[in-house]
């Protein structure tokens, strides 16, 4: 797989008993297998053509690991398992948690999802994230974690927050990898709980140091282009596929029609009609991808998201998907 952001330290990490190494050519089974992490992800392709995507994911005990690679800018809804803080960097330009990042700022971050916490994510083409995810009790309760902190922690109740904190990103990232490289070696599973151990008092230290230095966090906050867009995807998706009833509603609640299509190019890279088009073709992906809609015909999922002309219905799906809608339909069974 060619990339230009997944880290070169990782090349080598091969699957064993505490590690998968996986690799994707199709974002929708990307998003199951992280599924299996215990949260909902439901992914949408935003980029036109072919999908790669890699994993690693390592779960150790109380602490769980991953890097995860897309070639695609995807956007990602996200409902975090009621037991677990998950920290989240990203290795190049993102827009995540309702935070618009450029000129690399979101390589500084930590983003900072607690339990029960829902989320949309939009990430830009060839973007690797590095994840953590750690057990509430395990975090909390850690004895290197300051009281402070405990209760910074404790009151986010399902808030997502994203702060600025480059040399602890940095530090998130290296423990990470030094982490997944442990996995590797012959004793792994004899140290599992002691690298469990290592890894839950790592992360309370780097919120306790990042606490220490000014008896807060230091939180980015969303932008107005972040938010409006939120608000009209929610909107959007309640009442799709009825454009102009959307913009009758969008208009009243949020401005001038001007002002809708300019913050979807700003967030999604086109206007609401090309983005109600990549909704439509990722529900007819989903069909065709369904054991139990095998007996419909791909016309007929087609026409029922809207798509009556076979011939253009076929051009958008490949140029979407980088492959016909009977190629999708003949993964089902592989």
């Amino acid at each position: 797989m060619k990339n230009t952001t997944w880290l070169p330290l990782l090349e080598n990490i091969k699957t064993n008993e505490i590690v998968a190494n996986l690799n994707f050519d199709d974002f929708f089974e990307h998003a199951a297998v992280l599924a299996h992490t215990g949260q909902k992800f439901e992914y949408q392709q935003l980029g036109r053509g072919n999908y790669e995507g890699r994993l690693l994911f390592a779960p150790v005990g109380d602490v769980s690991i991953q890097v995860e690679y897309s070639n695609q800018s995807l956007e990602k809804s996200v409902e975090v398992n009621s037991d677990s803080f998950t920290f989240v960097m990203s290795g190049s330009d993102s827009v995540q948690d309702g935070v618009v990042s450029r000129a690399n700022e979101s390589l500084d971050w930590i983003q900072v999802f607690p339990p029960n916490a829902e989320y949309v994510a939009i990430t830009p083409p060839d973007n690797t994230l590095s994840v953590i995810r750690l057990k509430r009790d395990a975090l909390l309760g850690n004895s290197a974690i300051l009281p402070e902190v405990c209760d910074w922690f404790a009151s986010l109740d399902r808030h997502p927050v994203t702060l600025n904190a480059t040399w602890h990103a940095n530090r998130l990232r290296s423990d990470i990898v030094v982490a997944l490289e442990v996995t590797t070696s012959i004793d792994a599973l004899k140290h599992r709980t002691r690298l469990d151990d290592t890894l839950a008092t790592s992360v309370a230290l780097i919120f306790n140091q990042l606490w220490l230095l000014n008896r807060s966090f230091s939180s980015v906050k969303a932008s107005r282009a972040r938010e409006r867009f939120l608000s009209m995807r929610k909107l959007f998706l309640e009442i799709e596929p009825h454009l102009g009833r959307f913009y009758e509603d969008a208009t009243q609640q949020i401005g001038s029609k001007r002002l809708i299509e300019m913050t979807f190019a700003d967030q999604v890279k086109m206007g609401p009609l090309a983005y109600s088009r990549v909704i439509r073709l990722h529900n007819a992906r989903r069909k065709f991808l369904d054991e139990t809609l095998l007996l419909k015909s791909i016309g007929d999922i087609a026409a029922e998201e809207g798509f009556w002309d076979w011939s253009r219905f076929t051009t958008y799906y490949r140029r979407q998907f980088g492959e016909l809608p009977s190629a999708t339909r003949a993964r089902i069974g592989k």
